[in-house]
């Protein structure tokens, strides 16, 4: 697999995502100025009411790495305060970048072999701090090539999100 390194994304200073828990809503896609399926993945309920919002920016991607499947997606802004409160302690040291990729993908990453990799402790997890530690103390047994791999498809994944954003406003 051809491995292209993406530069790491400035999370202090990223762009709030929506927060809260996915609410089943009608689909209202037709009130859009544009046809929804034209933009990159975004669900089509992003066009409805105040839900919509729960919606706007979800992206899911599947990729493979040396034989084994994984499911990466972006994190919502209340996940991703959860994981950097995870890396406090490696501030002004020289282990910061790989805290914050080790925390990152244990905050986006979904599946690995087709299996969640720490289940919920209930269904619904609302506690999103709870499920990155649980994916943390699994990944941190990792080598940090494995991490670093799943790390850039994560941050190809933000800069594919904010491409889509940025399209989704050039056409309202």
């Amino acid at each position: 697999m051809d491995q292209t390194f993406v530069e790491r994304p400035d999370f202090e200073n990223d762009p709030s995502y929506a927060v809260g828990e996915e609410v089943p809503a009608p689909v209202n896609a037709e009130s859009l100025p544009f046809d929804i399926a034209e933009i990159d993945s975004f669900d089509d309920r992003v066009g409805d009411d105040i839900e919509g919002l729960l919606y706007l920016g979800h992206i899911e991607q599947d990729f493979n790495y040396l034989g084994h499947s994984f499911v990466v997606r972006t994190l919502r802004a209340g996940e991703r305060l959860a994981a950097l409160a995870l890396v406090k302690d490696y501030e002004d040291t020289l282990g910061l970048d790989l805290a914050l990729q080790t925390v990152m993908v244990a905050a986006s990453l979904e599946l690995v072999d087709g299996r969640v990799l720490s289940a919920p402790l209930s269904p619904v997890d609302d506690k999103p701090l709870l499920r990155i530690k649980r994916n943390m103390e699994i990944i941190e047994r990792w080598y940090e090539p494995v991490i670093a791999a799943i790390y850039d498809q994560c941050s190809a994944l933000l800069l594919r999100q904010r491409s889509a954003i940025a399209e989704l406003e050039g056409k309202s």
